[in-house]
């Protein structure tokens, strides 16, 4: 039997394999290296991210992003989105008439800006009413997630809180909301009509993402900025407004006279000794961000023939599923941008599950159990996503694999947060 308590930074005995991003270190079979040396990770293109100071930096293609906290400078994990295009040009120009400012001075270039320089917009409104910033922008008819996303910061004795809308034009009904966000707390405090949160971004701002569907047919959106009625008209700093098509983001997009696109990202590791296919236990810690339109993927272990057996945050509800040869059971509990715990622990055909944090910390109050075989022939273990798809959108901080099974006890145990 294999002693385990709480999780730390240090690994655990018994475990034949650790990926942990939080130290960007690894161990497989025993042999320890750094994360970049023990997987293999791909990215066609650039992407941005936040170093260690907080300011946003550019990872060139291939290169994984091991994020830190803008706010604190702790890490956070190895972030692995799905591919996304910015929509919208000139994010951070807000002179540019392609934005359209109604009772609102700009004062552009006072404040700092998402890398540190002074290209930041401080906004105030110049009469009574509520100035607003917007933007049009045509889109297809078809079924599809759009996401808007403001990056914004208090300023002291300014406006404390703001409020972002999305609506949809050109179709049937009305479709789109609002949501008002704390630019102190970082909390969306309310919303309507849209799914909204809110991830840190540089210098005490926050990035407010507001999010929807078209399923009405729509052939336009329309996106609004501006402070909440109720507080102050003395201004509030916005460093960026970026739209995309897809679920809620997790990093910034930036665009200046031409469109920037984000490609697809996917780490793996092939399955060897560290695995063993009768028994063991896989517990994996991550935030995933946005709302899951779409299953976002923690890990995949998959072989030949479509058999897998892995980890991810269920589109069908706040839920972490965990599946194997098409069958699976989940785990309530897992709201967009939360810290998630869970882990499965499986001998011949009976599992066991557990999950902390986020809510419902387990299904029906204890651990979920179920019966099905071990999938066969396993050859590759996805991190982030499956067979290049269903990417996490979100971090992961730890992955560890113990090749024995552990009692319901010992994994609760284990996933404590």
């Amino acid at each position: 039997m294999v002693a385990l308590g709480r999780l730390s930074a240090l690994t655990p005995a018994g475990v034949s394999l650790d990926l942990n991003p939080l130290t960007g270190l690894a161990m497989v079979s025993g042999v320890k290296s750094s994360l970049e040396d023990a997987i293999t990770f791909a990215r066609a293109g650039t992407a941005w991210d936040y170093d260690v100071g907080g300011l946003l930096r550019q990872a060139a293609a291939g290169m994984p992003r091991l994020s830190y906290h803008p706010h604190s400078g702790l890490p956070l994990g190895l972030l692995i989105e799905p591919p996304s295009a910015d929509l919208w040009d000139r994010t951070e120009d807000f002179e540019n008439d392609a934005w359209t400012k109604t009772g609102l001075q700009l004062y552009v270039g006072s404040v700092s800006g998402l890398d540190g320089r002074s290209i930041g917009t401080r906004m105030v409104d110049t009469g009574s009413s509520r100035g607003l910033i917007t933007r049009n922008i045509a889109v297809g008819s078809g079924d599809a997630a759009y996401s808007a996303a403001f990056t914004a910061r208090a300023i002291p004795g300014g406006v404390r809180s703001i409020e972002a809308t999305i609506h949809f034009h050109g179709g049937s009904g009305n479709q789109g909301g609002s949501a008002v966000y704390d630019l102190l707390l970082g909390k969306a405090v309310s919303g309507t009509g849209a799914s909204c949160g809110m991830v840190p971004a540089p210098f005490g701002a926050w990035r407010c993402i507001l999010a929807a569907c078209n399923t009405h047919g729509h052939t336009g959106i329309t996106v609004g900025l501006g402070r909440w009625a109720r507080d102050p008209d003395n201004g509030y700093d916005v460093l960026s407004i970026s739209m995309e098509a897809r679920e809620e983001a997790t990093s910034p997009m930036r665009s200046g006279a031409g469109l920037s696109t984000r490609a697809a990202e996917t780490a793996s590791l092939a399955v060897g000794d560290w695995f063993n296919p009768v028994e063991g236990t896989f517990v994996a810690e991550f935030i995933a961000n946005g709302s899951p339109y779409s299953d976002q993927q923690v890990f995949a272990l998959r072989g030949e023939g479509g058999a897998f057996m892995g980890m991810s945050r269920s589109h069908f509800g706040p839920a972490v599923g965990v599946a194997a040869s098409g069958v699976g059971l989940a785990m309530y509990g897992a709201p967009q941008f939360g810290l998630i715990r869970a882990g499965f622990t499986y001998r011949d055909s009976a599992w066991i599950a557990a999950k902390s944090g986020g809510g419902n910390d387990y299904l029906y109050g204890s651990v979920a159990t179920a019966t099905w075989p071990v999938p066969t022939s396993l050859t590759t273990l996805d991190i982030g996503h499956y067979a290049g798809g269903s990417q996490l959108n979100g971090y992961l901080r730890r992955l560890l694999y113990i090749p024995h099974l552990l009692s319901a006890t010992e994994l609760s145990n284990i996933v404590v947060i």
